[in-house]
């Protein structure tokens, strides 16, 4: 059998929940006196955007409706790092809605970082259906 034919070939065609979730980097790099600011931003589409210098775009969700959030539930806890802004920490939340986690760096030269471990199921579950690890960095420089 093909590539084209494999259920999970690089170019077979599939819909549903990424398991395991892709993961990524989100980066930002600034000079002073700019801000450096990157984040993960996970959208009820069953989009991902790591936001940041390079902004791209990844996936929870592969051809689904355009409202599967309404459907899924996700929980982010911090492996390692600093604490990033947005929504709560391990938590399940809805998908209904555009869930972000940022980090950011100014005022000083350095840099920040984290890893999440990003965890989504059937809303109302509370069962981890596709999990994977997502990092955000924000460096500042003079």
């Amino acid at each position: 059998m093909s590539v084209f034919g494999a259920p999970f070939g690089f170019f077979a065609l599939r819909s549903g929940l990424l398991v395991p979730l892709p993961g990524g980097t989100a980066f930002s790099a600034a000079v002073y006196p700019q801000v450096a600011v990157a984040s993960w931003e996970f959208r009820p589409d069953g989009s991902a955007w790591a936001l940041g210098d390079f902004d791209w775009k990844a996936a929870w969700y592969l051809n689904g409706p355009a409202n599967v959030g309404a459907a899924h539930d996700i929980r982010v806890t911090k492996l390692w790092g600093i604490t990033p802004t947005g929504n709560p920490l391990g938590t399940w939340l809805s998908l209904i809605y555009g869930r972000s986690w940022s980090l950011s760096m100014g005022g000083q030269q350095g840099s920040k970082s984290c890893a999440l471990l990003v965890e989504i199921g059937l809303a109302g579950s509370g069962v981890v259906a596709a999990s994977g690890q997502y990092e955000i960095e924000a460096s500042l420089d003079y």
